[in-house]
């Protein structure tokens, strides 16, 4: 009877421990997954709310798309510089100046800000003292972003003459 009880037990025993050793690795498996599954779907969660937000911002800035569409011009994305010649050859007449030449413009990335690009070029005008009064303030009004660096101008001869005006001008883009 002791043969038939320990047996039972060693039987037992070792279906348990059989058992255990069987199941266990699945369970902790399955217990894994669960986690896996738990912080995936609280990783989309976050994705969710973040996409989420960034709609809200979306339709916020098409509120401003306006105001938006002015910085663009101001600072633009493309270094393209003949709508810069053709604003300052127009503005020159405008205001009474004659446009005499243009130089080749000079880029170079701004350190503070290597995301934007400085283009400065030299221009050449014709005209009065009054007239170049108008231009600059022509250029400082615009929505476009101009730095004048250097003025330099060489009186006439006469005092009916005209001014030459030499001009150091600088646009940005990024």
């Amino acid at each position: 009877m002791i043969n038939k009880t320990l047996l039972i037990i060693i039987i037992l025993f070792l279906v348990l421990s059989l058992g255990s050793l069987l199941f266990l690795p699945k369970y902790q498996n399955l217990k894994s997954s669960q986690t896996t599954i738990k912080d995936t779907e609280q990783e989309i969660k976050q994705y969710q709310a973040y996409f989420s937000k960034i709609e809200k911002t979306s339709e916020e800035l098409k509120k401003y798309s306006n105001a938006l569409s002015k910085i663009d011009f101001a600072l633009p994305s493309e270094p393209d510089l003949i709508p810069v010649y053709y604003f300052l050859q127009k503005n020159s007449a405008q205001a009474g100046l004659v446009f005499k030449n243009i130089g080749a413009a000079k880029t170079a990335v701004m350190e503070e800000k290597p995301a934007i690009q400085k283009h400065t070029f030299p221009v050449s005008f014709a005209g009065s003292y009054f007239a170049f009064k108008n231009f600059l303030s022509v250029l400082e009004k615009s929505a476009r972003l101009f730095e004048v660096e250097s003025i330099s101008f060489s009186s006439p001869k006469d005092k009916e003459g005209t001014f030459i005006f030499n001009l150091t001008i600088s646009a940005h883009s990024y």
